[in-house]
């Protein structure tokens, strides 16, 4: 799950007093298994210990009125808040995130956290601390022998800074795509830096790709994988034939021009009359164009098609029908 975005609501006295409300009802730091209970019968229960940079799930219980839940680092003396919900009852759960190794404080607040604390429990983070997220991108559409840029994205996990440094990437079995300078950019979110390849894939199907970048050694890696998915691209005419509709007896319709040459992919497309050929018929005039003559009035049909590319192209297929009055 992604982590938790949080933003700052504590002083110290504040953490002072949460602190030491977490160390007597939970005994030791960093050994809060148990749930801590409030007198109002509130319990939030989270495991003792975990990873940082790895999610974990808190559950709430008896906790009607609960608004917020606040995550404080000691080494810091930096409260995160984030939003949360309950039941009728008072019950719910909320995925949170170690941010930092060491004892954090974490205490469920009632009524905007203008209504007190109603249980709060330690968890203690192992691991490095968690300084940059990362998200992963590509083109819409993927498709085989096609170039299409990856794109990673990497944010300061705390601060306003654009990190610097590489991002490598590779597929499932390992095998390195290519690695990219992050490039320090700033948008309505803030400061952040984009790290970016031109890639092709090479077969069909789904491929799974992970972005990862080596922060610095007091800091853990920051990665992204995404599974995106690679298939045929779509044919189209080079020349848009006449929409199917009403049309006059007697009209002649372009439905190819020769200098369009066929299809994007280059193939040439057949064209076939489906209908009565005593109501229209196609014409090849010497300048290369195909042109469909509407003899009497009914419908006439007409279809084209060009075959597809292996492992590149779809097959192209068009029906038109028009109407002649």
């Amino acid at each position: 799950m992604l982590v938790s975005v949080f933003s700052s609501r504590r002083t110290r006295g504040r953490f002072i007093s949460l602190f030491a409300t977490a160390a007597l009802s939970v005994g030791v730091m960093g050994l809060g298994a148990a749930p801590v209970s409030a007198a109002n019968g509130c319990t939030l229960t989270g495991a003792a210990s975990g990873t940082v940079g790895v999610a974990q799930n808190l559950t709430f219980a008896g906790c009607l009125g609960a608004t917020t839940l606040t995550a404080t680092n000691p080494t810091t003396n930096y409260g995160l808040t984030s939003s949360i919900s309950v039941d009728a009852s008072g019950a719910g759960s909320h995925s949170w995130t170690p941010q930092n190794s060491g004892v954090a404080n974490l205490s469920l607040n009632a009524s905007n956290d203008n209504g007190g604390i109603l249980a709060s429990v330690n968890i203690t983070g192992g691991g490095s601390t968690v300084c940059s997220t990362m998200t992963l991108a590509a083109a819409p559409v993927l498709s085989p022998n096609i170039s299409a840029g990856l794109v990673a994205t990497v944010a300061d996990a705390y601060g306003d800074n654009s990190p610097a440094g590489t991002v490598t990437f590779t597929d499932s079995n390992k095998n390195v795509l290519g690695t990219a300078s992050l490039n320090p950019t700033r948008d309505i979110d803030g400061a952040k830096s984009l790290a970016k390849i031109n890639w092709a894939p090479t077969a069909l199907g789904p491929i799974t790709i992970t972005a990862t970048y080596i922060a610095n050694s007091t800091c853990a890696t920051a990665s992204a994988t995404k599974t995106f998915t690679v298939g045929l691209q779509t044919q189209t005419a080079e020349y848009s034939a006449p929409a199917s509709g009403p049309v006059n007896k007697g009209r002649t319709l372009k439905l190819e021009a020769a200098s369009e040459h066929g299809t994007n992919a280059g193939q040439n497309i057949t064209w076939v009359i489906t209908s009565s050929k005593k109501k229209c018929s196609l014409e090849f005039p010497s300048s290369g164009d195909v042109k469909l003559k509407i003899k009497k009035k009914g419908v006439c049909a007409v279809t084209g098609t060009a075959p597809g590319v292996a492992n590149e192209w779809s097959p192209y297929s068009i029906s038109l029908r028009y109407h002649a009055k």
